[in-house]
């Protein structure tokens, strides 16, 4: 009797305690989130363009499906055009709606972890999504960081719902078609997401013979011939004004359909299908297709996953030898615990379903990227940094090195967020850097220079009209006439001055306006 209530005492003790923490590490992540966001990072040119692109939408209705491109969409553009028209030109309100929804995703991620796994699942969760700062890129008021997140939780968590749900769930299949479409819609980066699902499941198929595992597949197949549908037409569509967006929504509300009632189909895929050497031979193909990916994109997904290229493209912090060997030193235990995730897993008997497709995600995603994409960009690796540490902490907690680990990662965690404060509370006048991402990728953190100064200094001068200098591809000084544009817009500032200041970017210029200098005005 005593150790009963000695056990339920313990037990509520650690509830009590997984609860204190995690709510104390949510609101710190809400406030990370939050904190300044008007102000840093300093506004991007991207971000100029992204709001000009919402005000010329809503202005002309010109090419209304297109964003800043032919494979970008315009919702995202749509919001930023709403707030200059009901609101102001505020940094801050741009960048609200992105940062909002991807803070809802750490807390409805951080709670199915705690439902199906426990709160120390949770926590880790909490520290390998922090750790790396990557949540910073999540402030910028471009579609891809905005709202990646969010339709890609959208889609996760559905799919989730929808496989351990033993009654089919429809709302996880309707939150899933809905996150796949409108995430592929948004960027068409998304679809490598999207055919990962369609994997994933492939694979789930031959551990199963379950018919839902078959029908969800072959709805998935009809999902993805809606979005090669959007796609062949989205030109025409994109004349006919306002009308395309019902096009959308139509094509949006069948994908949703026909992926629903495919659960009433009646299918019986062949015995072969259903054989577990399937999932070598299919994990065996992906592999080779990740090769690929590992030469063009394994630099700049480890660095997105430890931090280090963050750093040096906001903070233009250059890490000494030491420190990037510990940096990549952490990313390759990461993807070391997550493979060993994933074959353990795989070799079980009593595998949960919900938890293989987790697992399995990640490999399938790299493999159709690799195929799909060989440019590199840091935005490019949101989503896997999403995924990657969520299929992480589908490790048991019964595995004692695991609790060393979490303690590992908190201490990663505080590390990396202490020096975030350090550089806050005191910033350092660090000149800007050039570094690669890749074998192929020119970077520079010159983009995020903060250009008020020199805004504030062509104003007293009554210069209202700016031209920056495209040097090369890596400085790309056009880059600055966007920022100062928005800040001259912001600020009502009007001038019948038809004087054009030509401006360059000037790593020696350690005097205001920081690294950013006048070559002629005429």
């Amino acid at each position: 009797m005593n150790t009963n209530i000695n056990k339920n005492s313990l037990a509520r003790h650690n509830f009590g305690t997984e609860t204190w923490v995690l709510s104390t590490l949510l609101l710190y992540t809400g406030f990370f989130f939050f904190y300044q966001l008007g102000h840093f990072p300093a506004i991007h040119a991207d971000e100029t363009k992204s709001i000009y692109r919402g005000i010329q939408l809503l202005e002309s209705g010109k090419n209304p499906l297109y964003g800043q491109n032919d494979y970008t969409g315009s919702f995202f553009y749509l919001y930023l055009g709403a707030i200059v028209e009901f609101f102001s030109m505020k940094l801050k309100y741009f960048r609200l709606l992105g940062v909002l929804l991807n803070f809802l995703v750490i807390i409805w991620l951080t709670a199915i972890l705690k439902k199906r796994l426990g709160g120390w699942n949770a926590l880790l969760f909490l520290f390998l999504t922090n750790a790396c700062l990557q949540t910073l890129y999540s402030r910028f008021a471009w579609e891809v960081m905005a709202l990646n997140w969010f339709f890609g939780a959208l889609a996760l968590g559905g799919m989730v719902a929808w496989i351990e749900s033993e009654k089919k769930s429809i709302l996880g299949l309707v939150l899933f078609f809905t996150g796949s479409f409108w995430g592929v819609m948004n960027h068409y980066i998304f679809i490598a997401l999207t055919i990962a699902v369609f994997l994933a499941l492939a694979l789930l198929l031959t551990h199963s013979r379950d018919k839902k595992f078959q029908q969800i597949w072959i709805g998935c197949a009809i999902h993805g011939i809606s979005l090669i549908i959007f796609y062949i037409f989205k030109g025409s569509w994109n004349h006919m004004g306002s009308t395309a967006y019902a096009w959308v929504i139509f094509l949006w509300a069948m994908s949703v359909g026909v992926g629903v009632y495919s659960q009433k189909l009646r299918v019986a895929f062949p015995m072969w299908v259903h054989q577990k050497f399937l999932t070598w031979i299919i994990l065996g193909i992906i592999g080779a297709l990740s090769l690929r990916f590992i030469w063009f994109h394994a630099h700049g997904l480890l660095g997105v996953l430890n931090g280090e290229l963050i750093l040096r493209r906001i903070f233009s912090y250059d890490s000494p030898l030491p420190i990037q060997i510990l940096l990549y030193s952490y990313s390759a235990v990461l993807l070391a615990l997550y493979g060993w995730a994933l074959f353990h897993e795989l070799r079980r008997r009593d595998a949960e379903f919900w938890k293989l497709f987790i697992l399995l995600l990640p490999i399938c995603y790299v493999g159709y990227f690799g195929f799909l994409v060989t440019k590199t960009s840091l935005r490019y690796y949101n989503v896997l940094g999403l995924i990657i540490p969520f299929s992480i902490c589908i490790l048991p907690w019964s595995l004692k090195w695991l609790r060393g680990f979490v303690l590992a990662a908190g201490i990663y965690f505080i590390s990396m967020h202490g020096w975030f404060w350090s550089e806050r509370i005191n910033p350092p006048l660090r000149t800007p850097v050039y570094f690669s991402v890749g074998l192929y990728r020119k970077e520079t953190s010159f983009h995020f220079v903060d250009v008020r100064l020199l805004y504030q200094k062509l104003k007293e001068k009554g210069i209202c009209r700016y031209r920056g200098r495209k040097d090369d591809l890596l400085q790309f000084t056009v880059f600055l006439e966007g920022p100062l544009s928005f800040y001259r817009d912001a600020d009502g500032f009007k001038c019948t001055s038809k004087q054009v200041a030509h401006v360059t970017y000037c790593p020696e210029c350690r005097e205001p306006p920081y690294f950013l200098k006048i070559l002629k005005i005429e």
